[in-house]
């Protein structure tokens, strides 16, 4: 007597295999076979009728005794050019959305939740516009709290799915009705918290302190945004796997310094007769003073802007490229007497004039 329906799910009928063993034998032998992994392959599609076939009858108890009792010479199933082989892989595993056509890297664990990632943590850190211009280099300590995956444990109820299922027979189909699991609450997994762990002591979290390096080129913009990979939250489940922590840098306001991209601002107060005669003055700037005298720039007028050439912060991610340096001079209000002679004012343009170069 011939059993060939064992021999098309690649099981031996003599070890009398179980349910559980007939539905991993159909899942591994129905995503090898699948048409569209197999596309155009007439060969193919028969296959995977005949291995559709031989589940829908292993797997319903009644139609498997009867098939073991007779054999495939006397063994008759209705017609089997009714059975669609799709209908029975689809109600297999579920509503899965497998995208077009089925999937170009097929590697689906349809006993597990595929890995989600959790989420990114954004931190912020101030710096100041000194580091702009030096760049940083840092090394920083991050405390990052972790749940216990060594207590976690797939639920037995569900098989990690986070559903159960029930069969109901439909002739030569099965309607599979799904719920959520009752045992695990759809997670798929349950906290079993054991003092005696050695990573958590039967709290269920643990915090890990880890080191890493903050290493940004000068000139770096305000807001920029570098990351930690794994840093940020933690998988709570094992079909999780770590966010990232996102830095934020925020540069903080200067003293001394407006900022407009790469270009500086400085204002300097100076008096009215400083303003024509000139003054030797010094500007505050990183890790130097720049030193000039304002005669160079004749007589300076209220709130015109004088540009020093590559004295503003390094361009970022360009070597030796600096912006420029911008002065605003603002002059302090005089006050003059009420009542001045002619002569005064004539001798005041006489001098006047002297200063002056035609």
């Amino acid at each position: 007597m011939k059993f060939k329906l064992y021999e098309t799910l690649g099981l031996n009928k003599n070890d009398d295999p179980n349910q559980q063993e007939i539905k991993k034998a159909y899942h591994k032998k129905a995503l090898k076979h699948h048409p569209d992994k197999n596309p155009n392959n007439k060969d193919n599609e028969i296959i995977f009728k005949e291995i559709s076939n031989a589940y829908t009858i292993l797997s319903d108890e009644n139609k498997k005794r009867s098939y073991d009792n007779l054999g495939d010479e006397n063994y008759q199933e209705g017609n089997q050019n009714d059975m669609n082989p799709e209908d029975i892989f689809q109600h297999f595993f579920g509503n899965n959305n497998f995208g077009g056509p089925f999937s170009s890297s097929f590697n689906f664990d349809f006993n597990r939740k595929q890995n989600k990632k959790c989420a990114n943590i954004t931190k912020t850190i101030n710096v100041t516009l000194e580091d702009v211009y030096n760049g940083v280099d840092s090394t920083m300590k991050i405390n990052v709290k972790n749940s216990c995956l060594n207590c976690i444990n797939i639920c037995n109820e569900c098989d990690g799915r986070g559903v159960t299922q029930i069969l109901r027979n439909l002739g030569l189909m099965q309607q599979i009705i799904q719920k959520t699991c009752d045992k695990c609450r759809g997670k798929g997994e349950i906290i079993e918290l054991n003092k005696t762990c050695k990573k958590c002591s039967g709290e269920g979290t643990y915090i890990n302190e880890h080191s890493a390096n903050l290493k940004i080129s000068a000139g770096f913009p305000n807001n920029y945004k570098t990351s930690f990979k794994g840093l940020g939250e933690q998988p709570k489940s094992k079909n999780e796997i770590s966010g990232d922590l996102i830095i934020q840098i925020n540069v903080s306001d200067n003293k001394y310094f407006k900022r407009d991209n790469n270009d500086l601002y400085y204002t300097y107060n100076i008096n009215y007769l400083d303003s024509i005669l000139g003054k030797n003055i010094e500007i505050p700037y990183f890790n130097e003073n720049i030193k000039l005298n304002t005669k160079k720039y004749g007589i300076i007028l209220n709130k015109n802007e004088y540009t020093i050439k590559n004295k503003g912060l390094p361009i970022f991610n360009k070597k030796n490229n600096y912006g420029d340096l911008i002065i605003k001079f603002e002059i302090n209000p005089v006050k003059l007497k009420e009542n001045i002679s002619e002569n005064d004012i004539n001798l005041f343009k006489e001098y006047f004039k002297k200063l002056i170069i035609n």
